[in-house]
């Protein structure tokens, strides 16, 4: 208490960070008393700890929102069922403690595992503690304020073969800082990570904290079985539903098709219409298409990128607003490096042709109509790929985008303008050749195919089945409805 009070102007100067306030004023204090020829020892005082930029920064960060912080902590810690509460006092109890625990949540669709680890977070930061939130995915690191993807926390390489990995943190660099600082670990979607980037991440933990405990002793919430980690963590399962509590019977019903089990859907429940012009009516009226945040959780599904680009086309034909065609510049990379004329039949081919992961060659953007991102760009201001983004100006190097949120079920657009340049994207062909094609990171988002449409939560779809699906898209896709 009276540390927090002498330390109070710098307290302010950090943003309301006690800790960051109170090195700062023994810092203060340390050069006064060393004209004198004494030391902040000599009073009983202790020495202050030189904390690096990214920890600083972290700090920083949640010092203003920690009294909000514990407040929204401690209402969600209030809604937990026995289960979430039983994770919450392992998991807070072992921080408190200062003992290791790798940790794995169990849970299927709508048990609260997001809810609850984010609580989770909300009450370390509230009490100046440092947790890095984590996902494999740029996307699921959206569902974690402060959410980062664990390549780019811990800097592990991207290589095709994911083998031998290393990941290029040197042990004095503020990024090893950040991690020995921390108080806990998330990793959301580590089942989705290969196993040679689980063990990068384990090893360079160890060698951070100098230590041969498992991630050098750092609370993990995640894991993958298949690692020989996984006997080394603690299982904490989730069965109780709360997305659909009211209604148990629809749970173990989605529970099932979540498992990829069954039961079989008869589509006879569903509506047919005979034609795509009938479909696309149903989806997106003309009500729903002239307001961007509208179509925000509505899609038309199909199994190929052929059908998508179809759908696309004609309903951005029907959306009123200014519009712009814009041609990559396509290359060779390996004809470039040797300073050689490119072969006109493979860029032929590949404009005609949009390899998988690419924008087309020929790509209309169009005022007033929703796309979606094709690469991440920035993490921290949520323009991750598959993001939606309502276009508002266009422009002959730059596009102006609107990011589209769905809060708490309400969708809305953000008032900032951001501005989208054409980035490089490479490809290798089946030729042997890698394409490298510089166009706008945006594609149509009206229609989507099955791989694509994974994590979407929809209320009105149309599925297209002219086409039959092939059993691994059945299995391997889930949204929403």
């Amino acid at each position: 208490m009276h540390s927090a009070a002498f330390a109070q102007d710098f307290i302010l100067q950090h943003q309301g960070s006690e800790d960051l306030g109170l090195q700062a004023a023994l810092q203060e204090l340390g050069r006064y008393l060393e004209e004198y020829g004494v030391s902040l020892s000599h009073y009983g005082l202790p020495e202050p700890i030189e904390y690096t930029p990214e920890v600083q920064h972290e700090l920083e960060r949640w010092a203003p929102q920690r009294v909000h912080l514990r407040q929204r902590a401690d209402a969600a810690i209030a809604q937990f069922n026995h289960e979430q509460q039983a994770v919450a006092d392992a998991i807070l109890g072992a921080i408190e403690r200062n003992e290791p625990l790798c940790a794995f949540i169990d849970g299927q669709a709508g048990r609260g595992k997001t809810f609850l680890v984010n609580a989770i977070c909300d009450k370390i930061r509230s009490q100046n503690g440092i947790v890095l939130a984590t996902a494999t995915s740029a996307y699921a690191a959206q569902l974690y304020p402060g959410g980062r993807t664990t390549h780019s926390t811990f800097k592990v390489p991207v290589n095709e073969n994911n083998e031998l990995l290393e990941a290029a943190i040197p042990l004095n660099s503020p990024r090893a800082d950040l991690i020995r600082e921390s108080r806990a670990v998330v990793w959301d979607e580590a089942p989705m990570a290969n196993c040679a980037v689980f063990s990068c991440v384990e090893a360079t933990c160890r060698q951070i904290m100098g230590n041969d405990l498992p991630f050098g002793g750092k609370i993990i919430k995640a894991s993958i079985k298949s690692s020989p980690l996984w006997p080394l963590f603690k299982i904490f399962p989730l069965t109780i539903p709360i997305r659909n509590a009211a209604d148990p019977e629809f749970a173990k019903f989605v529970d099932a098709i979540g498992d990829g089990a069954g039961p079989e859907v008869s589509l006879d429940l569903l509506q047919k219409v005979p034609s795509s012009e009938q479909l696309i009516s149903f989806v997106y009226p003309p009500d729903i298409l002239s307001a961007p945040v509208s179509c925000l959780r509505r899609s038309i599904l199909a199994p190929t990128n052929i059908q998508v680009d179809t759908y696309n086309e004609i309903i951005i034909d029907r959306i009123s607003g200014a519009q712009r065609t814009y041609l990559a510049a396509d290359s060779l990379k390996e004809v470039e490096e040797a300073g050689i004329e490119s072969p006109d039949t493979v860029l032929d081919y590949v404009a005609r042709q949009t390899p998988p992961g690419l924008p087309p060659h020929s790509l209309t953007i169009k005022v007033n109509a929703v796309y979606r991102l094709m690469r991440n760009l920035s993490i921290d201001r949520g323009l991750v790929k598959n993001v939606r983004v309502v276009v508002v100006a266009i422009g002959a190097r730059l596009v102006t985008v609107r990011l589209l949120r769905g809060v708490s079920g309400v969708g809305e657009i953000d008032a900032e303008d951001i501005l989208i340049p054409r980035i490089t994207f490479e490809h290798t062909l089946h030729s042997g050749h890698t394409l490298v094609r510089r166009q706008f990171p945006l594609a149509p988002a009206y229609a989507t195919t099955f791989n694509s449409c994974q994590g979407l939560t929809l209320d009105v779809v149309g599925v297209d089945l002219i086409r039959p699906i092939t059993p691994w898209a059945n299995d391997y896709n889930k949204c929403h409805i």
